[in-house]
């Protein structure tokens, strides 16, 4: 009697193996009327699964083949529901690795021309006007100011003609779209540097700098990959600096 009533399921154990077990161990008890109800209580204390254990419970008075039959359906719904499970798991992984390469390719074809041994060294690109490795081109993905297709810097753009290397556009919202006019701007002097500082309220994180421009400061961003910095007529206005027409 004592390894009846102490006997729990063990790990890898079916329901139908376990019931047969506790069967068994009580048949040399004499518990005569009480034996199916005896095993039945200790079944559904021994049952590893505390969530079998909750649905059994609230069966009421049933006897052990009831009891029996409850568990094996709750196993076949598991299985099904773990082989769902990683079928989806699979399915998304697969599109997950379709969609990455399916990226890298899109992205190496705007780079460059594709040529034997072009990753592993540093080309002049035509696309953005820098030098960088194959496949990482940063115009890749963003609009031409001049001609608005994207996939290359306005500073290669091959509609540029001989607008050469002038300063694009001064709008009043500090935007980036083309203005009708060119502007040059007085020299300014830089007096110092005050801090670094990054700033990450966008996707990216900018590294800017706080220069002194006729005793304001003026905020830049470091490395931005352009020609040169821009800033808005406003704030020109503002530095006190002459403005003349170039065309």
């Amino acid at each position: 009697r004592h390894k009846f009533f102490t006997r729990k399921q063990e790990p890898e154990e079916t329901f139908e193996q376990y019931m047969a077990v506790m069967r068994n161990l009580s048949t040399p008890c004499g518990f005569n009327d009480l034996k199916d109800a005896l095993v039945r209580d200790l079944f559904i204390c021994g049952v590893r699964d505390s969530r079998v254990q909750e649905k059994l419970l609230h069966l009421g008075d049933v006897d052990t083949q009831k009891t029996l039959d409850v568990c094996r359906n709750y196993a076949l719904v598991s299985e099904h529901v773990t082989k769902i499970k990683q079928e989806h798991e699979e399915e998304v992984k697969i599109d997950q690795i379709s969609r990455r390469t399916k990226y890298r390719r899109k992205f190496e074809g705007a780079s460059v021309p594709r040529r034997t041994g072009a990753n592993d060294r540093t080309i002049e690109c035509k696309f953005c006007g820098f030098k960088h490795q194959y496949g990482r081109c940063p115009a890749f993905g963003k609009k031409c100011n001049i001609c608005s297709v994207k996939n290359h810097f306005a500073s290669v753009c091959k509609s540029r003609g001989d607008r050469g290397k002038q300063v694009d556009a001064l709008s009043k919202d500090g935007s980036e779209e083309d203005t009708d006019e060119e502007y040059l701007v007085d020299m300014m002097e830089l007096m110092e540097v005050e801090e670094v500082y990054k700033d990450s309220r966008d996707e990216y994180e900018w590294y800017l700098v706080d220069l002194q421009i006729r005793g304001q400061s003026v905020q830049f961003k470091i490395d931005s990959g352009a020609q040169c910095n821009i800033v808005s007529v406003q704030q020109f206005e503002n530095l006190g600096l002459n403005i003349s027409s170039v065309k």
